[in-house]
């Protein structure tokens, strides 16, 4: 499984969509349906998305989201261009309670 992390441009909306374009102008992007989009947003982790479907494109790729979840780090995440891996084990993320049934326990 690997997963994806994008920064939002936004700064005032809310930066989901069902549908992200991700460039990838200097090398490939390594994933598949069932990965997850992770969403950077104000300093911050701000959600994750499970991708659904990955259509490649010229320069880039077009991810087709299936579900939005919201979830945070205990640390800070600085904006970057472009995208990267996820680089923290899963138990680290935070849930609100509403959404603590996505929180893995094992």
């Amino acid at each position: 499984m690997t997963d994806v992390v994008v920064c939002s441009r936004q700064s005032s909306a809310q930066p989901i969509r069902m549908v992200c374009y991700v460039p990838t102008p200097h090398r490939p992007l390594r994933v598949e349906p069932g990965d997850r989009l992770y969403v950077v947003h104000d300093g911050g982790l701000w959600a994750w998305c499970t991708i659904a479907e990955v259509l490649p494109m010229e320069n880039g790729v077009q991810l087709v989201l299936a579900d939005a979840h919201r979830v945070s780090l205990r640390y800070g995440v600085r904006r970057f261009d472009g995208y990267r891996y996820r680089w923290w084990d899963r138990v680290a993320e935070r849930y609100p309670p509403e959404d603590a049934h996505h929180r893995r326990t094992g």
